[in-house]
Parts: structure tokens; sequence; C-alpha cells
């Protein structure tokens, strides 16, 4: 154990052989490199960053065979007094795992993203291993650490990718797997379909307050990504539209499946089981693997209560659906209407027809 005082460290750490290292090399907290030398002969070279760890505690490596210039190999300690000299490191432990991708997604015509879930070998990351419906794409770019850019010659129509032979910065090397594209969904295949956009919220009747909301539904026979995805509403006399961005990470709605967008002021680590729309509907099972939940970091979505317009964008500003809702388009023989949600009566049908839209039967 090389250490600045010996003296200090067995006060510290007792029983713990040490070595003081005079003139003691300064170690900066914004980054520095640690060159461990046999002679003239390099044994090991660390050069961490600031973000690698945290100050008061040291900065453990978990897998002594992996990468020693990788940040995913090395991590702040979790032992009781915040270091482990002299012991096995508390974050030890031998990755044996090969990479897997979390998802992949359309992000142009001709281009797609796999994100996987650790850094991968950029020398792995070669046309051969991937191929989506048999074709593979022409060129191949790691555009993060655990991400990879796809370009193929011609625009992407497929949905199932095969990516086989690509390896993780431990030497794991995935044998093969197989995953449905998040393709950029087409105007007309994403439509909205149900709309709460005058919640009850009441501090003193005893029930969690309903949030706005809005709710789509793919009809497209594959996965569509809704990445980005923003909301407009009716220009005023400047031309100028209201804008609301909905989606800033990977959003993917089954096929058939359905996207909620709705308000959520705080951060939640499961939206599912603890969100405003989570509490407000405790008796909907959000964990249907055809509900996609999109919480939007707000305390509303800006829906007027008379009438209004929903325009939904995706990413490139390509329009995917509009409806100019009116409050007059709930169900005539109902004398209160709210925390009642407009719904769609026909997926197919015209998205600007009161005659297509009616008010919630459910529960409210």
């Amino acid at each position: 154990m090389l250490v600045r005082n010996a003296v200090v460290f067995a006060e510290a750490f007792p029983g713990v052989a040490a070595h003081s290292v005079a003139p003691w090399p300064a170690l900066n907290d914004g980054g520095d490199a640690v060159v461990l030398y046999y002679g003239e002969m390099t044994i090991d070279a660390v050069a961490y960053a600031a973000d690698w760890g945290q100050p008061g505690v040291s900065l453990e490596r978990r897998d002594p065979d992996g990468p020693s210039d990788a940040s995913v190999n090395f991590g702040p300690s979790t032992a009781e007094g915040g270091a482990t000299p002299g012991a096995r490191n508390s974050l030890f432990g031998r990755d044996l795992s090969p990479p897997h991708p979390r998802y992949a997604e359309q992000t142009a015509p001709a281009y797609l993203r796999v994100a996987f879930d650790e850094p991968l070998d950029p020398a792995t990351l070669v046309p051969e291993a991937f191929y989506l419906d048999g074709r593979p794409p022409a060129a191949v770019l790691l555009s993060a650490p655990a991400e990879v850019d796809l370009r193929f010659d011609a625009p992407i129509g497929e949905t199932r990718l095969t990516i086989a032979g690509v390896r993780d910065l431990f030497g794991n090397t995935l044998a093969e797997t197989t995953l449905d594209v998040a393709r950029l969904p087409e105007p007309g295949t994403v439509r909205i379909n149900e709309i709460l956009f005058d919640p009850l919220a009441d501090a003193y009747d005893g029930r969690p307050d309903q949030p706005e909301y809005v709710e789509v539904l793919n009809t497209a026979p594959y996965p569509v990504s809704l990445r980005h995805a923003f909301r407009t509403r009716r220009a005023d006399e400047s031309g100028d539209a209201d804008t609301l961005r909905w989606a800033d990470g990977f959003v993917q709605v089954a096929p058939g499946g359905y996207a909620v967008f709705f308000a959520q002021p705080t951060p939640t680590a499961d939206p599912a089981v603890a969100s405003t729309l989570a509490d407000a509907f405790a008796g909907i099972d959000f964990r249907r693997p055809e509900v996609t939940l999109v919480p939007v970091g707000r305390s509303s979505l800006n829906l007027r209560n008379d009438a209004d317009l929903i325009r939904l964008h995706r990413a490139d500003g390509t329009v995917l659906d509009a409806v100019p809702y009116e409050a007059a388009w709930h169900h005539p023989g109902l004398a209160a209407t709210r925390g009642l949600a407009l719904e769609r009566i026909a997926a197919d049908g015209p998205s600007d027809d009161a005659a297509n839209w009616s008010s919630s039967t459910a529960p409210s």
C-alpha cells in the first residue's frame, strides 16, 4: 500500500501495511493519471476523471481483469469507512456477461441507433455484426460508449435487427440476439385517442388530483419511437404557436399499444406505480406491455377547458395527428363533465369530427 503519510494512515486503518512515498505526487480532484512503473516498464495506468467518483470516498476498481481506462470499471467505494485499503474492494465483481441491446430505434429514413447496457469494444463494431432482416448496414459508428449508429444504403422498412459478435470492454462477446426496431411513425399511424383536459383537482375532496393527459394509439403493425415528440396548438395572429415538448428520451409504443403523456411535476422512478396518473387512477394496471407512460415534467399540459388544438409532431416536425377538441364534444346528456376524458370512437375515423368523439363511460 503506497501512502502519503504512513503514520496518519495507520491511525485511520490500523493493521494495514503501508509504505510512505516522498515526495508524494498530488492527485488532482478534477482528474489525473496514476501510473505504476517497474523500472522503465509501465505496469498499469489509470487516468481518472472527476465524475468517476465522489469527494471523501475512495475510487475502487470493479474487475481486476477489466480495463484501466474505462469509467465503467471504477466507482466510489460503498464500504462503511469509504475505503477498503488492504482488503477486497467493496465493488469487486468480475464481469462475465456479454453486452445486450436495450433498444433499437430509427432516427432518420436510413439510420438506426442501437443502445446497449454497457460500453462496447469499438473493434467489434463492424457491418457484419448487424443485420436488419438480412441486410447489413453500409457503415457503423460508435456515437457514444454504449450507443451505435447504423447507416443503410436505402430507407428502412424492416423491423427485426439481429446482432452477433459485438464485445464489451471486459472481453465478453454477444453470441446472437434479435430485437424489434422502433420505427419513425408516419402521419396517421399514431393517433390521438383520449384527452383529459378538465381534470378533477380539489384539495378537500379526499382523493388524489387527476393530471391532464393525452393518450395516443399506435395503429401500425410495428413498434414506433416517439423520442422528442412535441405538441403545438393554434397559431396566434402573428403565426406563432405554443410548443410543448412531451418526450425527451426513448419512448417506444408497441404495435396496437398506447402511450400516455401526462403532467408530472416531480421526477418518479416508476410512473406505473407512483405518479400523478397512477395515484388518480389506482384501479388501472399501467404495467401492461401495451402501455407506455410518458411523464411530462410540468404541473399542466396547458390544455384549455373550453376548446384547444392538440397537434402532435415527431422530432423532425412532421405532424402525426391533430385534434381541435371542444368541451361541447362531450355527451350532451351529461350535467357535469369535469374529470371525464374525451375518447375517440373509431381509430380510423376523422380526428377533427365531433361525431367521432364522446365522453368516457369509465368511472372518474
